[in-house]
This record gives structure tokens, sequence and C-alpha cells, in this order.
């Protein structure tokens, strides 16, 4: 069954130099683009002036959607358009949930300009997997209310139980979750598996910190 809207009719009417360009932003959204800069961020972030707390705030959301991603794909199963170029299943848009919970979390409580911006660059990384016929739009939307809602709860929760208890807990519930929901993109394992690695290494290094 089509999860077309009635956006078919518009991507098709868009000129090439736009696909183009879609195709090169649409990067920003990579799962492991987010992750790297999540782990650069978490790292290093004296430059940023971003408290301990959010830093590890931030590598832990990355790593909890990446878990969510892949289980809710695996999971639903949804094939991607007609013609996609892209591997995988549909639904939600992977680039569209991470773009949404990696530069969500990072900007969190930031100057209104910075927020500002991450909302655009999640809204061109969700429009360019529709133009470049990777997904549907109700995947795109999907992932953008799914990674809002993972940042709230995950707000309140790692505020609750703290960052430190936090960090533990994802990595382990990613770990085992997509572990046994991966079969069909068996690669998904040891990549969570090592975010998970890094989550680790940052409490051990903001416990020598503290």
């Amino acid at each position: 069954m089509s999860r077309w809207v009635g956006e078919a009719a518009v991507v098709g009417a868009m000129p090439e130099v736009v696909v183009s360009i879609a195709g090169v932003v649409t990067h920003l959204g990579d799962p492991l683009v987010v992750g790297v800069l999540a782990l650069a961020v978490a790292w290093q972030s004296r430059p940023l002036q971003l408290s301990r707390s959010h830093t590890t705030w931030v590598l832990v959301m990355v790593v909890l959607a990446a878990a969510v991603m892949v289980v809710l794909k695996t999971g639903i199963a949804a094939p991607r358009p007609p013609g996609a170029a892209a591997d995988g299943f549909g639904f939600p848009s992977g680039h569209t949930l991470m773009a949404t919970v990696g530069y969500g979390a990072l900007v969190w409580g930031s100057h209104r300009r910075w927020e500002l911006l991450a909302a655009v660059v999640v809204s061109v990384v969700g429009a360019s997997r529709v133009l470049i016929g990777a997904h549907y739009l109700v995947d795109v939307f999907a992932g953008w209310m799914l990674g809002l809602g993972l940042l709230v709860v995950g707000r309140r929760w790692i505020d609750t139980v703290g960052p430190q208890q936090s960090a533990l807990a994802i990595a382990a519930v990613a770990v085992m979750t997509t572990a046994v929901a991966v079969e069909p993109n068996p690669w998904y394992t040891p990549v969570i598996g090592a975010a998970a690695v890094a989550l680790a290494l940052v409490i051990r290094r903001e416990e020598g910190r503290g």
C-alpha cells in the first residue's frame, strides 16, 4: 500500500538542480554524520561552552534515537517509494529522526538564533529525503514528531535520573534491542555498539574530571 499523500506531483516537477542540492544536503542527517558530530561535541565541549551534563545528554539522545530508528524500521518493515536508490526500510525516516534529535539536543536551551538554525537544518534534511525519492512525506513527518517526542521525554528523564545513569541505561538498552532487531541490516549492531562504548568513555572522562 502506497503512503503517497500527493507529494509525488510536486517532487516530479522540481528542477534537477534542486534535487541535486537535496542529494548533498540530505547527508546532514546521515546517522553516522550525526553520531560523529555528537561524539566530537561530547569530547570537546569547551569551545562550545556546553556543560558536562548537556554534552553527555547529546550523546545519550543520539544513541537512543539510533536504537529507536533501527527497532521501528525493522519492526514495521515498510518499503521505500518505488525506484528509491536507498536500501532498507522506509518508515520512519532515519535521517530526519537523527537530525531532529542530534541538532535539537545540541541547541536545546541555547540562544534563539541557534535553535532557529537547527530548525532550518532539520526541516531541510526532512524535505531532502522526499525530494530525492528516499521517503514518503509521512515517513519524514513521523521522523520529526518522533524526534521531538524523544527530546522532550529524554530531557525530563535525564533531569530526574542524572546524565551518567541515563547514559549507562541507554547504552545497555541500545545494544540489546538492536542486536535483536537488526537481522536484515547486520551492520547496525557494531555501529550502535561503538556508540554505546563512546558513551561509556565519556562517562569515565566526566567522572575523572569530577
